[in-house]
């Protein structure tokens, strides 16, 4: 009896909670209408913030294209900058709109123009274990787009994105295109012609191949006002083999650690690449690396170890590539007389990070520094950093 009482109870709870209002605030586009004959928006992702009643049930069931924001030009609008009012032009009966904003947004108007590019399609996941992406094929192997001028100079080519995770044979499928700005934001106001094209991936038996560049790893320290400003390898790249899951995984190579302990000046040695499981080289395993030295009397380079901060609640780090960041920071002679690698602290902020690999961007704002020092350089730019949920 009491686990019907109970179950009863939770019962009433749910339908209480669901037919309760709820708030929640969404981003959403702005649709742009009106434009000018001979011109187009240069303002790539428009969107409002917009403030969402309704009960949870019909918050959750949703679809963002179920509201409509939009700015409605008027075909006397010449080039150059307009302020203009963001209108509410549609929304679902059992959904409210408390608020939005912004009510006005700035606009650019520029002459469009037009031109044809390739289509470059970016395989996704990884095919079956022992079978690789031998090659891809896309029909119409261009696209015109149109648009701003000064976003359409930016674009060489237009994306594709195709899933082959698990495939073991050939097949064909339609792609939707996009056109990206140089830091990965999407062109949504760039109309693209064709809007699909048809991709053919020719799936084959046997390891795969992939040519990668090299990062140097280094071993020891540079005297105090020495920093490495350079390494050139010879060759620059080095051609490997393994299934395409474990090849997806890499960036690029590292090589054995080059002692830096007593140099000086800069020096050339042969070294080896580190190489991961599964991975084979196809020719020597042997570079020569140049390891081009420079000095100032009022520097010093440290290796760190990355320190992580705001890790994600029930996550942590298993493994990050690379090890150690090489940096060089400058203060007066005082200053540096006595400064250890231990004096700097390298926070890796890891907001947002979730499960898997993550590429996580080194910013000056992460490194802590004693007074009297500032950053005049650090390597590499960012970390490979795996986080796994906790048990």
């Amino acid at each position: 009896m009491r686990w019907l009482i109970l179950l009863a109870a939770i019962l009433v709870w749910v339908n209480v909670y669901t037919a309760v209002f709820h708030t929640e605030t969404v981003p959403l586009p702005i649709a742009i209408s009106g434009v000018g004959e001979g011109l187009a928006v240069a303002d790539p992702g428009l969107a409002v913030s917009a403030t969402l009643v309704g009960s949870a049930h019909d918050l959750h069931v949703m679809t963002p294209n179920a509201i409509k924001f939009a700015i409605n030009l008027t075909p006397d609008l010449s080039a150059g900058e307009h302020t203009v009012p963001v209108v509410l032009m549609s929304h679902p009966a059992n959904i409210s709109i408390a608020n939005f904003s912004p009510k006005t947004v700035t606009i650019h108007l520029e002459t469009i123009v037009s031109k044809t590019v390739p289509i470059v399609v970016t395989p996704q996941g990884s095919p079956a274990d022992n079978f690789h992406v031998k090659s891809i094929t896309v029909d119409p192997p261009t696209a015109t787009i149109s648009g701003a001028q000064s976003l359409i100079a930016q674009l060489s080519e237009v994306h594709a994105e195709l899933s082959v995770q698990k495939h073991s044979t050939t097949f064909t499928a339609p792609v939707n295109l996009f056109a990206e700005s140089g830091d990965n934001h999407n062109l949504d106001v760039v109309t693209i012609s064709p809007a699909t094209a048809k991709v053919s991936v020719e799936i084959a038996q046997g390891a795969a191949f992939r040519t990668l560049g090299l990062q140097a790893a280094f071993g020891g320290e540079l005297p105090g006002g020495f920093w490495v400003q350079e390494v050139k390898f010879s060759p620059s790249t080095i051609l490997v083999q393994g299934t395409e899951t474990d090849l997806n995984r890499l960036r690029y190579l590292t090589t054995t650690p080059i002692q830096l302990s007593g140099h000086t000046k800069t020096f050339t040695e042969s070294v080896a690449v580190d190489l991961p499981n599964g991975i084979e080289t196809v020719q020597d395993n042997l570079v020569s690396a140049q390891v081009i030295i420079v000095t100032s009397a009022d520097s010093r380079q440290f290796s760190l170890s990355p320190q992580f901060v705001n890790v994600t609640d029930g996550y942590s780090v298993t493994s990050f590539d690379p090890t150690t960041v090489q940096v060089v920071v400058s203060g007066t002679d005082q200053a540096l007389k006595d400064l250890k690698a231990s004096d700097i602290t390298l926070n890796v902020d890891l907001t947002g990070s979730l499960s898997g690999t993550n590429t996580v961007k080194i910013t000056d704002s992460m490194f802590v520094l004693p007074p009297g020092i500032t950053l005049s350089s650090f390597t590499p730019d960012s970390l490979n950093i795996v986080l796994t949920r906790q048990q």
